[in-house]
C-alpha cells in the first residue's frame, strides 16, 4: 500500500473512533414486554333484565384494541352463569405469574353491601338467594388476580342500570337491601391495582348513540398510544367522555399502583449505521452515496435529520443541493448524493444525521466521504446495487419458503422456538420483515419481547421467533401468523401454529385446577400406568413446572402408591402448586398417611385458601363451619363456602344446599338450600343431582315431581353416584312414579351395592328374601350389607359423607360428599 493509502487508513480509523464517541449517548431502549392477559366480557341480551344496546359492541372493540397491543385475550359475549364460570376458569389458569391482568366488563352491574356484581344473561334476580347464586362478585375476581399477577387493572363499564335495586338479598347469613342508587360501589384496590369506572359514584353511564358507549370509544382511542402511563391515559379518556356527554358522565378511577404501568411500550428504537465510510471518484457531478438505510422497529414512518453538512463539497437530495440542515423521509434519504467538484484527491468530508421515530426515540450515524486518490479506490455503486438485488431475491425465496409451514407447541411450558432455518447473507441486517398478522391462540416472542402486528424485525432474527400458546387454546381452532417482506410486501408467509397438551396433562390433570391447563379427569378415570409414565417424562423435561409434579402425585394415588404420591405432592406444594397442598390436606384429613389429622389438614387448607384455591376455600370453610380441626367459626366458614360456590365450585353448592335445606347450624331456608342444589345440578354435579332428586321425591322446597326425581337419579347414577342407583331401585321396587318392575329394581340395587351403598345391598337382599328359592342370593346381599355397615361404623362415610336419617324418612335424607 502506498503512503497515501496508509494515510487514508489511519484517518479512517481516527474518524471511526470519533464517530463512535459521538454516538455513545444514553439510548432510549423500549423495555421488554412481559406476559399480559385480559378477560373481556360484554352482556347485552338479557333474558329478564333490560337489554342493552352497546355492551357487546363495546367488549368487541376493547378485545380488538387489546389484542393489537399484545394482550392474551379471553373473550365472552352474552354468557350465562355457567358459561361465565368456564371462561373465568380459563382466564385464571392463564393468570399465574402474568405481569399485568386486565378485566373489562360491560353490562348490568348491581352493588350489594359494598360489593359489585356482574350479571350473566340468564340471571333472574327476584329471590333473596339470587345475587349470590346467579350474579358474580367482581371482588372475588379481583382478589384472585391480586394473588396471582403483578398488576391488576379492572375496567367496569357496568353502571348503566341496577336491575336489583331496592330488593333484599342474602349476604352470607344476613339479609341486605341492594342499593337504590344507580352505579357501582367504589372498591378499595390493593397495592398494585387500579379500578376504573365508566362514571362517578351514584351516576349512570350512557350507552351512546353510536356503536360504542362514550367511555369505551374514548378508551379504545387512547389505549394503544405508546409510552403513555395508564393514569395519564385515563385522564385523557375522562376528558373525552366529559366532552362527548356535555359533562353528564365523568369517568372515575381508584388506584394504588406503586409503579408506572404502560400498556404499550414504544417499539424498538430505529437503527442507523453508526459509521459509514465512502470513497467516491473525483468527478464534476454529484455521485450517489447509497448509504445503508435506517431500520425502524415498527411500521411507523421515520424522519432523518441531516445535522451536519459537509464542510467541503455539497450534498444533493433528489438532484437539488441541500441549503442547510433539513429533515428527510426515507425515500428522500435514498437519493443523497455528494458533489466533489473542486476538491483535491484525498480530501475528506463528514456528514452526521439523526434518525427519529414518532415515539421520540433517536439513533445517529456518521458518514465519512473521501475523494479517491486513484480509480482503483473508488466504489462501484452499480456493483452494490446488483449485490442488493441478489440479497433481496434470496430474501424473497426465503420468505416464500416459509409460507404454509406448520408448527406446534406445548401449552403451559413457556415459549417454544418455531425452528425456522437461519437466513444467512453477509451484512443482511438491513433486510426486514413485518408481522402482518399475529396468532389469536397465543403469543409470538423474540427474545424477551412480544411481537405485535406491525412490528419489524431483521430477517436474520426470524429463526429466533418463539410461540407460546394461550391456556385453553388446545380446544380452539389452529392459529396462524403472517410475515411480509418490508422491501416487497407482496411476498408473505403464512405459518400455522397448533397448541398441544402434554400427555401428562391429558392423562392426569385435575378438574378445576386453576394452575393447570386441561379440563382434567376424576380420580377413577385415570389410567395409572399411562399417567405415571407420561408425568415422569414431563417432570424430567420440565422440572420447573409444578403442575407436572402434582399430576404425577395424582397418578401415583390412582396406582395406590401412597409414599411416591406424597413425595410428588410435597414437591409440587413446595413449588406453590395450590391443588397439591389441597390434596395433601385431604390425605391428612382422611388418614391416608396414618391416623386422621384434621388439625394438620385445616392448616394446609387455610394456606391454600388464602391463595385463592376454591377447593381449599370449600374445605377450610367446611372445617371452620363444623369446627373440625380448627376453632368453630360458623360465619367465617359459611362465607368461605359461599365464595367457593360463587366461583362455581359444586362441592360448596352441595354443602350449602344441605346446610340451608335441612337447617344444619342455621335456621332452615329450604328455598335457598334447594337453589344451591339446583345450581350444582346445572353443572352436572352428581351429588347435587341426587339430592335434588330427593327434594322432588319428598316435595321439600319444590312440588313433588316423581318423574323429575327419577330423571335426576338417572343422571346422577350415570355419573357414578354411589346412592342414586339405590333410589332408582326403590322407585321400581315400590312402583313410585313408575310401574313396579322387580327386574329393574334388582339391577339398580345391585349397582348401588357394588358402589358401596349399604342400603343398596340391604334392598337387594330383601327382594331376594321375598322370592321363593332365593335364600342363598339373599344371604349374599345381606352379608354384603352387614360388611358395608360395619365398615361405616354407623358414622359419616369418608366417600359419601351421608348422614343418618330420622326413621320417618324413606328414602334417605340429603347426601353430601
Amino acid at each position: 500500500m502506498n503512503k497515501t493509502g496508509h494515510n487514508f487508513a489511519r484517518w479512517g480509523l481516527l474518524l471511526k473512533l470519533i464517530a463512535v464517541a459521538l454516538l455513545l449517548q444514553p439510548a432510549n431502549f423500549a423495555l421488554a414486554l412481559d406476559r399480559r392477559i385480559a378477560l373481556v366480557l360484554g352482556n347485552a341480551d338479557y333474558q329478564t333484565a333490560p337489554k342493552l344496546d352497546n355492551s357487546v359492541n363495546d367488549a368487541k372493540a376493547v378485545r380488538d384494541a387489546l389484542s393489537r397491543i399484545g394482550f392474551e385475550i379471553y373473550f365472552g359475549a352474552n354468557l350465562n352463569r355457567v358459561e361465565t364460570e368456564e371462561l373465568l376458569k380459563r382466564f385464571y389458569r392463564a393468570a399465574d405469574g402474568a405481569s399485568i391482568s386486565l378485566f373489562y366488563y360491560a353490562g348490568h352491574g348491581p352493588q350489594l353491601a359494598g360489593s359489585n356484581y356482574l350479571v350473566p344473561t340468564d340471571a333472574n334476580l327476584t329471590a333473596v338467594s339470587d345475587i349470590q347464586l346467579q350474579a358474580m362478585n367482581v371482588d372475588d375476581i379481583f382478589q384472585y388476580l391480586r394473588l396471582h399477577t403483578s398488576a391488576q387493572l379492572i375496567f367496569l363499564d357496568a353502571c348503566r342500570s341496577n336491575p336489583a335495586a331496592g330488593r333484599k338479598y342474602w349476604v352470607v347469613d344476613s339479609l341486605r337491601t341492594a342499593d337504590q342508587d344507580q352505579g357501582l360501589a367504589r372498591s378499595a384496590p390493593s397495592v398494585g391495582s387500579l379500578i376504573a369506572y365508566a362514571t362517578e359514584p351514584g351516576k349512570v353511564a350512557f350507552d351512546g348513540s353510536g356503536p360504542n358507549s362514550p367511555y369505551t370509544s374514548a378508551l379504545v382511542h387512547h389505549v394503544s398510544t405508546p409510552n403513555q402511563e395508564i393514569r395519564e391515559m385515563l385522564t385523557r379518556v375522562r376528558r373525552d367522555v366529559i366532552a362527548a356527554t356535555g359533562g353528564r358522565q365523568v369517568p372515575w378511577e381508584t388506584s394504588s399502583l406503586v409503579d408506572d404501568v404502560y400498556l404499550v411500550r414504544a417499539p424498538a428504537p430505529p437503527v442507523a449505521e453508526p459509521f459509514t465510510q465512502i470513497t467516491i471518484p473525483k468527478a464534476d457531478k454529484p455521485e450517489p452515496l447509497s448509504i445503508p438505510l435506517p431500520r425502524a422497529g415498527s411500521d411507523a414512518p421515520l424522519r432523518i435529520a441531516i445535522e451536519r453538512l459537509p464542510d467541503k463539497g455539497r450534498l444533493f437530495v433528489e438532484g437539488r443541493p441541500l441549503p442547510g440542515p433539513v429533515q428527510l423521509d426515507l425515500d428522500e434519504f435514498r437519493t443523497l448524493a455528494f458533489d466533489p467538484a473542486g476538491l483535491a484527491q484525498g480530501a475528506m468530508s463528514i456528514v452526521s444525521y439523526a434518525v427519529l421515530d414518532p415515539y421520540g426515540q433517536t439513533s445517529r450515524g456518521v458518514i465519512v466521504i473521501t475523494v479517491a486518490a486513484s480509480s482503483g479506490e473508488t466504489r462501484s455503486v452499480g456493483t452494490e446495487v446488483q449485490a442488493r438485488a441478489k440479497l433481496l431475491e434470496k430474501a424473497r425465496r426465503y420468505v416464500t419458503g416459509l409460507d404454509g409451514a406448520q408448527r406446534s407447541a406445548e401449552v403451559g411450558v413457556g415459549p417454544a422456538a418455531i425452528g425456522f432455518a437461519a437466513f444467512s447473507w453477509p451484512k443482511s441486517s438491513d433486510i426486514d420483515v413485518s408481522l402482518a398478522r399475529a396468532p389469536d391462540n397465543g403469543l409470538l416472542w423474540l427474545n424477551d419481547r412480544i411481537l405485535t402486528p406491525g412490528v419489524r424485525i431483521a430477517l436474520a432474527d426470524v429463526r429466533n421467533i418463539a410461540f407460546e400458546p394461550k391456556i385453553g387454546s388446545d380446544v380452539e381452532h389452529p392459529g396462524a401468523f403472517s410475515l411480509e417482506l418490508v422491501d416487497d410486501n407482496s411476498v408473505q408467509a403464512r405459518v400455522s401454529v397448533k397448541p398441544e397438551l402434554d400427555p401428562c396433562d391429558l392423562e392426569a390433570a385435575a378438574p378445576f385446577d386453576l394452575q393447570g391447563v386441561a379440563r382434567g379427569k376424576l380420580p377413577n378415570e385415570i389410567d395409572a400406568r399411562k399417567a405415571i409414565a407420561a408425568c415422569q417424562k414431563a417432570t424430567a423435561a420440565h422440572p420447573e413446572v409444578a403442575r407436572f409434579r402434582y399430576q404425577l402425585g395424582r397418578a401415583y394415588l390412582a396406582a395406590g402408591d401412597v409414599d411416591k404420591a406424597k413425595q410428588a405432592l410435597n414437591d409440587a406444594a413446595q413449588r406453590k402448586h395450590l391443588r397439591a397442598t389441597a390434596s395433601l390436606a385431604d390425605l391428612e384429613q382422611f388418614g391416608v398417611f396414618g391416623p386422621a389429622n384434621p388439625e394438620t389438614a385445616a392448616k394446609l387448607y387455610a394456606s391454600c385458601s388464602a391463595s385463592g384455591d376454591v377447593y381449599c376455600m370449600y374445605s377450610y370453610g367446611k372445617a371452620k363451619y363444623y369446627g373440625n380441626g380448627v376453632t368453630k367459626d360458623a360465619h367465617g366458614g359459611l362465607e368461605l363456602m359461599i365464595r367457593a360456590a360463587e366461583l362455581g365450585h359444586t362441592y360448596a353448592m352441595n354443602e350449602l344446599g344441605y346446610i340451608f335445606t335441612y337447617g344444619k347450624g342455621v335456621p332452615a331456608d329450604v328455598q335457598r338450600g334447594v337453589s344451591y342444589y339446583e345450581s350444582g345440578a346445572a353443572r352436572n354435579d352428581i351429588y347435587s343431582l341426587n339430592n335434588l332428586g330427593l327434594v322432588y321425591w319428598r316435595g321439600a322446597g319444590r312440588p313433588i315431581d316423581l318423574a323429575k326425581a327419577r330423571e335426576l337419579f338417572v343422571r346422577a347414577a350415570g355419573g357414578g353416584h354411589p346412592y342414586a342407583p339405590t333410589n332408582l331401585g326403590e322407585m321400581y321396587r315400590d312402583g313410585v312414579g313408575v310401574e313396579r318392575d322387580l327386574a329393574k329394581a334388582k339391577k339398580w340395587a345391585e349397582l348401588g351395592a357394588k358402589r358401596g351403598d349399604y342400603w343398596g345391598a340391604l334392598d337387594r337382599g330383601r327382594i331376594a328374601l321375598d322370592e321363593p328359592g332365593q335364600g342363598v342370593e339373599a344371604a349374599k346381599w345381606l352379608g354384603l350389607a352387614v360388611a358395608l355397615n360395619v365398615n361405616r361404623g354407623n358414622n359419616e362415610s369418608i366417600l359419601s359423607c351421608s348422614h343418618s336419617q330420622p326413621a320417618q324418612f324413606r328414602p334417605r335424607s340429603s347426601l353430601r360428599r
